[in-house]
């Protein structure tokens, strides 16, 4: 088993990374986010 990490450890980086940027995109980009992102821009504008 380690062998075939060790040997392979590019890439299974490169599937992992990928996967993390692909599953962060989605999250970033899904359909009901658009008014939660637009109501936390605000937050630097606010006084307190």
């Amino acid at each position: 088993m380690i062998d075939f990490v060790s040997d392979n450890a590019g890439m299974i980086g490169l599937l992992f990374f990928f996967s993390f940027f692909v599953a962060a995109s989605v999250w970033t980009f899904r359909p009901g986010a658009k008014g939660q992102y637009k109501k936390h821009a605000h937050i630097p504008l606010e006084e307190n």
